[in-house]
């Protein structure tokens, strides 16, 4: 938040978030984001550009407007990924692509614009084009949620394996923690997720949620897309 600025869909001043590169020291901190609002959820693509949610108000609708978009990690070639205009849900979130896959297919959380960050788990696909409708720019994996919108579901923090299975967060979207003071609830489990939407429960702790799995594996590591920034000097 150290870009400054604030949101305007809150009920009191909320900051917003942009995206800051720095060395791995913490040295060396730079504002690589061009959004007068939030940019978030930062993620490589195997070409090296940085995909991430965008959340604006240019051209849309008041209610459905965090799409998909990336950048170079110096913060040029800022650019619509995929979802400007898609209103089957409010936001596309937690976007990460297939282990050693292509830059056109990723893994999210298709979430609502209002409520908290969980959703249906799908498959984003913009070979097809960047506003493509269902069955072609995206597909659902969780076969009970087809229609997302402006409701908060039950899926979330999806991390691919491969191209038919992914770990993910899953329990009841009613209650941030996914379970209510009486434990009636379900709480967040960690699953093992396949395209066709059968899951299989991996770990659980007996009074906490668990989210945001992530595979430890060996990843290639991106390339460093050429610098287009231009020296004034």
């Amino acid at each position: 938040e150290r870009r400054g600025g604030y949101g305007r869909c809150h009920a009191r001043p909320w900051p917003s978030y942009t995206l800051h590169s720095m060395n791995a020291d913490g040295s060396d901190i730079r504002c690589v984001s061009m959004n007068t609002l939030s940019d978030f959820n930062p993620q490589s693509l195997p070409d090296g550009r940085i995909l991430f949610t965008r959340w604006e108000y240019i051209d849309r609708d008041l209610t459905y407007r965090q799409s998909l978009w990336t950048q170079n990690p110096e913060g040029t070639l800022y650019q619509l990924y995929y979802g400007n205009t898609i209103r089957d849900f409010g936001s596309i979130l937690h976007a990460r692509p297939f282990p050693n896959g292509s830059s056109s297919q990723v893994v999210a959380t298709f979430a609502p614009h209002h409520g908290y960050p969980h959703g249906a788990i799908g498959v984003v696909d913009r070979s097809a084009g960047i506003e493509a409708p269902a069955g072609e720019g995206f597909t659902y994996w969780t076969k009970e949620f087809p229609v997302v919108e402006d409701i908060s579901r039950d899926y979330r923090d999806p991390f691919p394996l491969d191209e038919t299975r992914a770990l993910c967060s899953f329990g009841d979207a009613t209650s941030v923690l996914g379970a209510d003071a009486d434990g009636k609830l379900e709480r967040y489990r960690i699953w093992l997720l396949d395209c066709d939407g059968e899951k299989r429960l991996l770990w659980e702790e007996p009074e906490l949620g668990c989210f945001c799995p992530i595979a430890l594996v060996e990843t290639p590591t991106p390339p460093t897309p050429a610098s287009r920034i231009v020296d004034p000097e």
